[in-house]
């Protein structure tokens, strides 16, 4: 609602004197009850009197208000009434109150009011600028300057004043010093008395509400119909001490430990530092459900967080390509404007308060998605624009794409950790048991969020047999959600429309992908091969987007435009993957691309859909000399070999064979370790627990970790004793694992855990701490006793770790060991 000075009369009235028909001041509406704002020593008249009641004429009508004394302040000389006989939402107009003083000094003003006498004279409109603060009979007042008030007198007291900037009202005028002078008392008393006049003129808390409409929006259409269970985040720095590491070219690395030592992470910290953060996770691990979430959290009603989150795909940001903070505000406040209605002014006046005061958390996803390949220079941009401010961001990407940033040790990398034991149990419910059998050959199935949910699905609808590997999953899931549909959306029995909308997406999928610039996830519907589908088979936008795979998205930016948009980046890739399969020309093609980041996972999935003849091509056994010096193809063959149903033959093992010697061999050994797990060989992995080199134990462990079920009990004890490892990051490590393992890890290692809580070394008392709060549930009280104890450890690092465990335990209802609860529970309320 935008009032113009011209349309200022509807919206103002004449408050009479008491006992005779003369104006004896202004008035204005302020709410659509009735309610009135006028000036305190206009209606002083009729309280001297002895009367609450005041009679008023707004559009030439008279009525009657009542004086509410509860809201009234005389000393900010500013008075609330009410009308008696409320009026009809046609009959009654309101001024919105600026609720953020956002007005200073020199802003132009304007205003109307009505002078004093008889009730019939006309008001009188007029302009001025903010001046400064000063006092009028010990009433705080602004001056207004710049004006001819000549022919104005007392009775325009009351009269509102607006910003001619935003068309709020900032206050009321008060009185006139000399004719080109007045003032006006601002409404900071008033707001400060009357909260709910406050919340329900501020616009910017109804800005917010539609920012987390938008990431609920966002949220509901990642879950569809599943409960959101928060991943638990870790964070990764780069070590006091790092060894130098050979970064092998993009392709043939991705170690999502990033070479950084990784500890658990408070999602609190998240709203209580002013930092940047790097979320590296792999496909379908939940980066964008978690951003949406976050999002949802930030903007909690119930909550006392005056965050403001601004998700944005990093494909998005790269193509309204802002320079500076203004260019990325005016974006914003298009797409706001458009779509919800508010004014431009409102908008940008809300984006910048919050900017400046650091309460902007910016959710920027999908960095691999980018059209270019310039990550770094994309990331750099984004921190150029938020650079000396208190903001925060978080960029989420797999890790292919921050491999540049891994030795920035101002940069802390979060990553989001799968279901745990006691996750997966509370996801698949009484489902729980068939989850883990259909998981006995790829573990994933049930700790990756996105796959977890599709087997819950198919478990639900009694689709889940003879599944074995990641593609079964996507094929199986792909065809239900395809045929079944969604709920909420009518079945279509039309086969051959069916049928043409599945090789349409594939088709769509492999072209956006094929692209120089490719298109992930986000694909524009000028995209030539969508025109030839429409032309040549029939097959629409509409029809395309009646099943649930991907979904019709209006960008409102500097230019509006339509896009295609796949519910998750590892549905393209798969149908990619499904469409190449079925040609051998294309399949070539995409082989000798294999370097390429856009087609990495759809390799992946070729293997799991046409099985050890992808392995085969990319590493062929009869022409070893193809392999290029860092032997990426050796790796990449081991990763795809854990996606095929089958190996025959020595395929496996002459792979297996090769990686066995890397092992030896600089700079290939930590490449080779996570490659000896996606073959599952458990006894190479197990010999290389006591090797010489802290790297190679760390990520031995983590190797191990992976294999899950597969991992005998002496390995884990194995893996156990890593605790006292005489290097820090192999602890850690260990306890990361033991956290995945957390079932498995039979009661004589926890027992040797706790012995160590009295080491010499500080760093295995930590480390021992860190892992007893893994077993929780399987601790006798002597143990939490020795672990309260360390609170009083001669070191920091062991008495945090210990606080930590015993938090941990707190709110998870364990009992805490006598006087020392009472004091902790005190602690946890009460430390920040």
């Amino acid at each position: 609602m935008s009032v113009e000075i011209g349309d200022l009369e509807q919206y103002v009235l004449k408050i009479l004197q008491p006992e005779r028909r003369e104006t004896n001041g202004t008035g204005f509406f302020c709410h659509p009850d009735g309610y009135i704002l006028t000036c305190y020593h206009v209606i002083e008249p009729h309280l001297n009197a002895g009367e609450n009641d005041v009679n008023v004429i707004y559009r030439d009508k008279e009525h009657q208000a009542r004086i509410c004394e509860e809201y009234s302040i005389k000393d900010a000389d500013i008075a609330v009434l009410k009308l008696v006989r409320p009026l009809t939402s046609s009959e009654l107009k309101y001024l919105l109150l600026d609720t953020h003083k956002r007005w200073d000094v020199g802003d132009e003003i304007y205003s109307f009011g009505y002078p004093e006498g008889y009730f019939s004279k006309p008001g009188i409109p007029i302009y001025g600028s903010v001046g400064g603060p000063t006092k009028v009979e010990g009433a705080s007042v602004i001056q207004i300057t710049g004006l001819d008030l000549s022919n104005v007198d007392n009775g325009y007291s009351g009269a509102p004043v607006l910003n001619l900037r935003n068309k709020k009202v900032i206050g009321l005028i008060n009185a006139r010093y000399q004719p080109m002078q007045a003032f006006f008392v601002p409404l900071t008393e008033l707001l400060k008395r009357w909260q709910e006049l406050r919340v329900f003129h501020d616009v910017f808390k109804e800005i917010r509400s539609k920012l987390a409409k938008e990431a609920q929006k966002g949220l509901e259409g990642k879950l569809g119909e599943s409960r959101f269970i928060p991943l638990r985040l870790e964070c990764g720095t780069v070590p006091v001490r790092r060894e130098v590491e050979v970064v092998m070219k993009r392709g043939a690395r991705e170690w999502s430990a990033h070479g950084r030592k990784w500890k658990d992470f408070d999602l609190k910290k998240l709203t209580s530092f002013s930092r940047s953060y790097i979320l590296s996770s792999p496909v379908g691990t939940g980066k964008t459900t978690f951003l949406y979430w976050l999002a949802t959290q930030l903007t909690d009603t119930d909550t006392d967080t005056d965050t403001v989150p601004i998700f944005m795909p990093c494909a998005e940001f790269e193509r309204i390509n802002p320079r500076n903070w203004n260019e990325l505000r005016e974006h914003l406040t298009l797409f706001l404007k458009l779509k919800y209605g508010f004014l431009e002014e409102d908008i940008k006046d809300f984006f910048d308060i919050y900017f400046r005061d650091g309460k902007i958390f910016f959710l920027f996803d999908g960095l691999d998605q980018i059209k270019g390949d310039d990550y770094t220079g994309l990331l750099n941009t984004i921190f150029k624009i938020i650079a000396l401010t208190r903001n925060r961001v978080i960029i989420s990407s797999r890790p292919s794409a921050v491999i540049p940033l891994e030795s920035e040790r101002g940069l802390p990398f979060l990553r989001l950790k799968p279901f745990s034991s006691e996750d997966i149990k509370l996801y698949f419910g009484d489902n729980y048991e068939q989850a883990r059998s259909i998981s006995r050959f790829a573990p994933d199935l049930i700790r990756v969020p996105m796959l977890a949910f599709m087997t819950k699905t198919l478990i639900r609808e009694g689709e889940a047999k003879n599944i074995f590997n990641r593609a079964d999953i996507y094929a199986r899931f792909l065809e239900y959600v395809i045929y079944q549909h969604e709920p909420n959306r009518p079945l279509v029995t039309d086969v051959q429309l069916i049928e043409g909308v599945k090789e349409a997406l594939k088709r769509i999928s492999f072209d956006a992908l094929n692209l120089k610039e490719p298109q992930i996830q986000k694909i524009s519907i000028n995209l030539p091969v969508i025109e030839d589908l429409n032309r040549e088979f029939g097959i629409n936008i509409k029809a395309l987007t009646k099943f649930g795979l991907v979904n019709l998205i209006l960008e409102m930016g500097d230019i509006i435009q339509h896009s295609l948009f796949f519910t998750h980046q590892s549905f393209q890739e798969f149908l990619a993957a499904q469409y190449i399969s079925e040609d051998s020309k294309r399949l070539e093609a995409v082989i000798n691309e294999m370097w390429s980041p856009k087609w990495r996972e759809v390799i992946k999935f070729l293997a799991g859909i046409r099985g050890q003849e992808i392995v085969e091509k990319i590493y062929p056994q009869d022409n070893d000399n193809e392999d290029d010096i860092i032997h990426s193809r050796l790796f990449l063959a081991a990763e795809c070999l854990a996606e095929v149903r089958e190996v025959r033959g020595e395929l496996k093992e002459e792979i297996n064979q090769k990686l066995k010697e890397l092992i030896r061999i600089e700079p290939f050994r930590l490449t080779a370790i996570p490659a000896l797990g996606f073959l599952g060989d458990i006894t190479s992995l197990k010999s290389l627990l006591g090797d010489l080199d802290w790297r190679v134990r760390a990520a031995t462990v983590e190797a191990l970790a992976k294999l899950e079920d597969k991992v005998p009990e002496e390995a884990i004890k194995d893996i156990a004793a890593r605790l006292r490892d005489d290097n820090r990051y192999v602890r850690a490590v260990a306890v990361e694992a033991l956290v995945e393992l957390e079932d498995r890890v039979p009661g004589e290692a926890i027992k040797d855990i706790a012995g160590w809580l009295r080491d010499d070394d500080w760093d295995v008392r930590e480390a021992a701490v860190e892992a007893l709060a893994v077993f929780k549930d399987r601790l006798p009280e002597e143990v939490i006793k020795d672990i309260a104890g360390r609170l009083q450890d001669d070191d920091r690092e062991v008495r945090e770790s210990a606080y930590r465990t015993l938090k941990i335990f707190y709110e998870s209802g364990i009992p805490l060991p006598g006087r020392r609860n009472r004091s902790l529970k005190f602690r946890f309320f009460s430390r920040r």
